[in-house]
């Protein structure tokens, strides 16, 4: 067996990645890379293959048979994006014959990615990217697979290192893919990436000592990407100028703030109330063999978190010794490390199927009550369903979390509407999401130059009256100095601040309001959650703007700052409404 078959084989016991005898879906493109990763695979199964060994004396019937356990376990998938026209071809050709070869079955796919990406708003490479998740999920689901090999290799962790720095990535991104994760395609499919740590040149040598016809992809030398400027101008000049064996160090780099961040993850989950310990998925498999890892052994998993012991760390002395007897308090989210409030936080919009960037985190985390647009429910930001249901991607073509300034690929299917988030002082995050169906854009306009006048907005009706200030109070439409018998359904506002004209409509995503009292406007939407307004009745509310769009009235609550009465107030304007199914 060759030496990167052999160190790939620990990989697979170290790692857990696959059980013995498990099937494996091989994601094959054609070039250099996977077709090692299909070559190193072919030959462990061949290798470590339990019945062979009874059959060596004879040769052919034991060749046979190692091919047919090659045959069961392994099926190449491959996805033709149709992007490089006769070359794109020339692969699907070569991966064809090379799984016929090995006798393998093959599924292929051929995807319109230009017009995807069209469709969705999407770049060509995430558009391309998205469509191969999706076709890998899809394929590994109808066969009855669950994992899916892919061929990320230890120099695509350091491009993708320099590639997630460079765009303000946190500790979790920086902490690049991992050795197996769900799919963000479907979160019951895994991907695992058994040469992770082997580098570009050994799977070269391997390539070459095989005799491995592999197919070399022009756009990887287009300097116009950015991950391919990386690789071909920033690399090469570290290493020619700072340090040779820069490669190592980002790798090790990268284990440590994973190991970091794993651990902020796991106490930042159990301070949630989330954390449900699972069972190793390889303590269940009780054969030895490559793809076997040894029960309870999960390198990197670690030991449970002793997040009491870490409250006790952050609580004061004296507060700490009045915990109850019946069980320990929970600690403050305002006591919580800085880094646990940011994950806590992430790991929240994360479940809620949105992809934060730092600036997000921070305005919520510094800002409880306070509601922040997140954007519309098919924003960059917002990820397909699946994320909602599985730990968010790892891989390279994952947007990282915490990054600084760029959404994440993929959209949300149904409705587009506004998406607002807010924590509250306990460190909850609460997302709500309105489709534009909801926000009626129905409204009546009324002139006030009359004197008196009417205008009724569904139910809602108003009768109001303008005059000269103190004179007078309004029943049944006529003013009088009578006061007035249900002051909770009247009003009265500085009539020249109001202007001629008045507005009745309901809310509207972006609405702002600065109730009487306050010293700036806020978001309408903030407000009625200071003044615990339920959702379904936000939208029932009438509200009351000027010609010129600004708020000046809220049903029911409060009338706006700018156009309360004051001692420079010359002229009134009063009303009373009411509906017709008075609440």
């Amino acid at each position: 067996m060759s030496t990167l078959s052999s160190q790939v084989e620990d990989n697979i016991r170290a790692h857990g990645l696959f059980g013995q005898g498990e099937a494996i879906l091989v994601a094959v493109s054609g070039g250099v890379d996977s077709m090692v990763l299909l070559g190193v695979l072919s030959e462990i199964i061949r290798r470590q293959d339990p019945e062979s060994g009874s059959l060596r004396k004879n040769h052919r019937r034991a060749l046979a048979h190692a091919r047919g356990s090659v045959r069961r376990r392994l099926v190449v998938a491959h996805l033709n994006h149709g992007l490089r026209g006769r070359s794109s071809n020339a692969d699907e050709q070569l991966v064809r014959r090379t799984a016929k070869k090995l006798g393998l079955g093959v599924v292929v796919e051929k995807m319109n990615v230009r017009k995807f990406a069209k469709e969705h708003k999407l770049s060509i490479e995430m558009a391309a990217r998205r469509l191969r998740h999706e076709f890998l999920a899809r394929t590994a689901r109808r066969l009855g697979i669950r994992k899916v090999a892919v061929a990320h290799h230890a120099d695509d962790q350091v491009e993708l290192f320099f590639l997630r720095l460079l765009r303000g990535s946190g500790g979790e991104g920086l902490a690049g893919m991992k050795w197996h994760n769900p799919s963000a395609a479907d979160p019951g499919v895994e991907l695992v990436r058994p040469l992770l740590n082997q580098t570009k040149t050994k799977l070269l040598r391997y390539a070459a000592e095989h005799e491995l016809r592999y197919r070399e992809d022009a756009t990887n030398a287009a300097l116009s990407i950015e991950r391919n400027r990386i690789r071909h101008e920033l690399l090469p000049l570290l290493r020619r100028n700072y340090r040779p064996g820069v490669d190592k160090v980002i790798l090790r780099v990268m284990e440590i703030i994973g190991a970091e961040g794993d651990f902020v993850a796991q106490a930042a989950r159990e301070w949630l109330g989330e954390v449900q310990t699972p069972k190793s998925k390889v303590q269940s498999q009780r054969a030895e063999g490559p793809f076997h890892t040894s029960p309870g052994q999960r390198p990197g998993s670690g030991a449970p978190t002793n997040f009491e012991g870490l409250k006790a760390r952050f609580i004061k002395t004296r507060e700490a010794s009045t915990l109850e007897k019946n069980g320990p308090i929970q600690l403050s989210f305002n006591w919580l490390p800085l880094a646990l409030q940011r994950r806590a936080l992430q790991i929240q919009f994360l479940e809620q199927g949105i992809v934060p960037d730092f600036d997000l985190v921070e305005e919520v985390r510094r800002n409880p009550g306070k509601s922040v647009s997140v954007g519309t429910a098919g924003d960059p930001k917002r990820r397909s369903s699946a994320l909602r249901q599985g730990t968010p991607r790892t891989d390279d073509s994952s947007p990282s979390p915490l990054r600084q300034g760029e959404g994440a690929e993929g959209e949300r299917v149904g409705v587009r509407g506004s998406l607002e988030a807010m924590r509250d002082t306990a460190g909850v995050l609460y997302v709500e999401e309105i489709g534009e169906a909801a926000f009626s854009k129905e409204f009546v306009s009324g002139n006030l130059i009359g004197g008196n006048g009417a205008l009724a907005f569904g139910d809602l009706g108003i009768k109001w009256g303008t005059g000269a200030k103190g004179q007078w109070s309004l029943v049944s439409g006529q003013w009088s100095k009578a006061k007035p018998a249900c002051a909770a359904r009247r009003e009265t506002f500085d009539a020249e601040a109001v202007g001629h004209t008045i507005v009745l409509r309901h809310w509207q995503p972006g609405d702002k309001f600065q109730p009487i009292g306050m010293k700036c406007a806020v978001k309408l939407q903030d407000f009625f959650v200071s003044q615990k307004v339920p959702r379904a009745r936000r939208h029932e509310l009438v509200i009351a703007a000027t010609a010129a769009g600004e708020i000046f009235w809220v049903e029911g609550m409060r009338i706006g700052e700018r156009f309360k009465v004051t001692a420079k107030t010359r002229r009134l304007l009063r009303w009373q409404w009411g509906r017709r199914n008075s609440r």
